[in-house]
């Protein structure tokens, strides 16, 4: 239990997360069985689309129940809010109305989907969106609350008919005839258009009551991911548009292949389950409009972004502040004291950890010569993509390299460099997801040089490595700096969003590469590196 309390804020953001993608491909798949695979009468992709939808809703019973649990346990444990009493509670309202209508979805999600089953699956949904809206930001606000409450449910409502019904649209593909192709795909256009249209409406009118200026937008967290959002919206824009173009040449030439349709529309959904990390992370952020004292000057931003020399020597360990702490504790001991050793610093107590200089140089450094391993990846990338240097496909290994300095340097505090264990810095949420990261990084470097070498003959094996990259980058969506100072935090986190749009476009663009056999994809991604690597040389955190 003691575990929970320590990565509270963590877990709840990953459950959001979960429940996102949950709702988007329940809601979506209600929406596409209704508006499209009812009318066309086709009882096996019908079949197919209900079993999707069911494990969708089956999945949201156990996340949403995980969440009602995780709330009410520290509800009880802050406030001394008995169990039962906190269901009584405005969030877990909300919660109880989500759980209750997953139940009912995957009651109604089956065959025979007559008008008794279509309308319960319909009022089921509906009450998934009103149930989400009513655990949003949108809840707490003193002026606008209804309005922003539609708005926050026509947003999310808007994502799941875009996002949530493409895995419908690619079940609807698989060995379809051309007629059947054509329908689908432009019925899912269509969809897609109305999704948009929903997103940028209730989206405009909830960025203008949450951030409420340009200074919240370029200047505060919430702004910064709004932002990230944005880029990431793009680039489902565009994906968008080529499958619109494929869907008409569908139309006007029935042997149209449908590979690159896919193709695209697999990204689409890598691309719109990164946006629902971004809007978990937004859930755990205060509006900008309520911070207006914390928000970052323009001056402030360009001072932080204009390059400097990269920090490539390393202070001392002891000069640390948690070491330096923990010494003067232990020689102010008595020599006669048997008894436990007092700790400078216990990892998951709650407590942020003490920083001096010496921590800041000793992040910039760990960044800077990540930066500079990452850059190397990206150049020998585009030396093997010269054809010129054979030699240069073992860049993978250099992975290997990052996630051992990784392991070694990222938390100073714990083992192997400092006096707390491994397993017990695993109670901080933040050295957890450095962990995570290590882990991701291995297995991708590994892979992807067991691919480049021949030594996996599995076509598949390659995929392995965008969808490392691309959970990396939802990672670092996920990832915070638990700093008092917000306006600290957002300068260190200008660094974070870049990177994981970056990590993101690299990611699919390779997966596009494989997919579509695509040369401009190819180019692509290993630009991404590059530019990862140019932005880790210049984190600076003072």
């Amino acid at each position: 239990m003691a575990l929970l309390f320590d990565l509270f804020g963590f877990l709840e953001v990953v459950v959001r997360f979960a429940s996102l993608i949950g709702q988007a491909f329940a809601v979506g798949g209600v929406v596409f069985i209704l508006l499209l695979v009812r009318p066309a009468g086709d009882p096996a992709l019908l079949d197919r689309a209900l079993r999707l939808v069911r494990i969708s809703a089956a999945a949201l019973i156990v996340i949403v129940g995980i969440d009602l649990w995780m709330k009410l346990v520290m509800l009880e444990a802050v406030n001394g809010v008995t169990f039962l009493d906190g269901l009584g509670a405005g969030f877990a309202r909300g919660l109880l109305v989500r759980f209750a209508a997953s139940v009912l979805l995957l009651l109604f999600a089956r065959a025979p989907f007559g008008i008794g089953r279509a309308i319960g699956a319909t009022v089921a949904a509906t009450a998934l969106i009103l149930g989400a809206a009513a655990t949003s930001h949108a809840v707490s606000r003193p002026d606008g609350r209804d309005l922003l409450i539609v708005a926050n449910a026509l947003h999310q409502a808007a994502a799941c008919i875009w996002i949530g019904g493409i895995p419908f649209l690619l079940m609807s593909l698989k060995g379809a005839t051309a007629a059947s192709a054509r329908y689908y795909g432009r019925g899912a256009s269509l969809l897609s258009m109305l999704g948009v249209a929903g997103l940028v409406l209730a989206g405009t009118f909830m960025a203008y009551a949450y951030i409420g200026s340009w200074s919240g937008f370029y200047g505060h967290a919430y702004g910064l991911m709004l932002g990230t959002k944005l880029c990431f919206f793009a680039g489902l824009l565009g994906l968008g548009y080529f499958n619109y173009r494929t869907v008409e040449k569908m139309r006007a030439d029935p042997s149209t292949p449908t590979s690159r349709l896919i193709a695209r529309a697999q990204a689409e959904i890598g691309i719109g389950i990164t946006i629902f990390a971004v809007a978990a992370s937004l859930t755990s952020i205060a509006p900008a409009i309520d911070q207006p004292d914390e928000h970052v000057p323009l001056s402030a931003i360009v001072e932080r972004l204009t390059p400097e020399v990269p920090r490539l020597t390393s202070p001392d360990h002891d000069d640390l502040a948690i070491p330096m702490l923990q010494a003067q504790l232990d020689a102010s001991r008595p020599a006669d004291d048997t008894g436990d050793r007092p700790k400078a610093y216990v990892c998951g107590a709650g407590d942020l950890p003490p920083i001096n200089a010496a921590d800041i140089a000793w992040s910039e450094y760990n960044h800077h010569w990540a930066g500079l391993f990452v850059l190397v990846i990206g150049l020998l990338c585009l030396l093997e993509r010269t054809g010129k240097a054979p030699w240069a496909r073992w860049w993978p290994l250099v992975f290997i390299g990052l996630a051992a300095f990784l392991f070694v340097r990222s938390d100073p505090e714990a083992w192997p460099l400092g006096q707390i264990g491994f397993w017990e810095s695993m109670r901080s949420a933040d050295v957890f997801q450095h962990r995570l990261v290590v882990l991701l990084v291995i297995a991708f470097g590994i892979f992807e040089t067991l691919v480049r070498t021949g030594r996996i003959k599995n076509p598949r094996a390659a995929y392995i490595f965008p969808i490392m990259i691309a959970i990396g980058g939802g990672l670092l969506l996920l990832h915070s700096h638990p700093l008092s100072d917000v306006k600290a935090s957002f300068l260190i986190e200008m660094t974070h969003s870049p990177m994981a749009v970056l990590g993101v476009a690299a990611a699919w663009s390779r997966f596009l590469e494989l997919r579509m056999k695509s040369p401009t994809a190819a180019w692509i991604w290993p630009i991404c590196f590059v530019l990862i690597g140019l932005v880790l040389l210049d984190y600076r955190e003072a």
